[in-house]
């Protein structure tokens, strides 16, 4: 299996879903052996089918909040990720209003299908759930659900970091300053203005902060969609870092942006050649 990123949907906010502009299935990370589905909105099986994807492949599912937008299709995907409950060997990873509730949101999670999984996890901010050789760091968030998480998948070559729905704060941002490919949610424009997501001046602060290898925008709103890619460029151009603009199939291979696997091969054949040298 190609390691690669792949977005079944770049739909983000309550418009663009509700009118399916884009499509709103969620984000695939497959690692080595390992499959990820992450944030399964609306339309996630039909377009896992669309785009090759086999829930039956399934190591993890990832859902960050409860907001429907990220996991509307929860429980139909579990079901067809265990052949309803009869091979119970998928993980969910998941915020802990997923399978709880807040006091103004009800859980999402059903107890039959909950019942199907090999097992669930809550994730709070700072928590590493080993899956296989692959590490996964929850990260904190700003936002209206407040148990929501960002997270950090640690392969052997690389590392991605996923925002996940969020205000900007500094301290938000630094958790990502080892990541190679920071998948980014910013829901509104340049000059865009909602205070419970990131705009695209949230994302220029954001890469003042950190410098990710390549910086991947998604989960847009109506203004957004307008032109995408322009506004991947604009930040671009402001920040000098890699931006792009995802679109609803795209696959990106992020081992070729893996500055952290570099940087520990450089480090190592220094040791090796300091110690040579004695």
């Amino acid at each position: 299996m190609v390691d690669r990123i792949l977005f079944l949907g770049t739909a983000g906010s309550k418009e663009a879903v509700g009118k399916q502009l884009k499509g709103s299935g969620g984000i695939v990370i497959e690692s080595g052996m390992n499959q990820f589905m992450i944030d399964p909105g609306p339309g996630c099986l039909a377009k896992a089918r669309s785009f090759g994807i086999n829930p039956r492949a399934n190591t993890a599912i990832i859902v960050t909040h409860t907001h429907l937008g990220h996991c509307n299709d929860l429980n139909a995907l579990i079901d067809a990720t265990t052949l309803g409950g009869e091979d119970r060997h998928a993980v969910l990873l998941c915020s802990k209003s997923v399978i709880e509730g807040t006091e103004n949101l009800k859980p999402l999670l059903l107890e039959e299908y909950k019942e199907q999984l090999e097992r669930a996890i809550v994730l709070e901010p700072g928590k590493k759930v080993g899956i296989n050789e692959v590490e996964i760091v929850s990260t904190k968030t700003k936002h209206s659900d407040e148990t929501c998480i960002g997270f950090k998948v640690y392969a052997q070559n690389y590392t991605i970091g996923y925002t996940s729905d969020t205000q900007f704060l500094k301290e938000v941002a630094e958790q990502y300053n080892d990541v190679d490919v920071l998948i980014v949610n910013m829901k509104e424009p340049l000059m865009g203005k909602n205070k419970d997501c990131l705009n695209g001046e949230d994302v220029v602060k954001i890469l003042e902060v950190i410098e990710p290898k390549l910086t991947v925008l998604t989960h847009f709103g109506t203004k957004v969609l307008m032109d995408p890619i322009q506004q991947a460029r604009e930040i671009q151009r402001s920040t000098k870092c890699q931006v792009v603009a995802a679109k609803d199939g795209m696959a990106i291979n992020p081992t070729g942006f893996a500055r952290s696997m570099r940087q520990q091969k450089l480090k190592q054949f220094s040791e090796e050649t300091e110690e040579g040298s004695e």
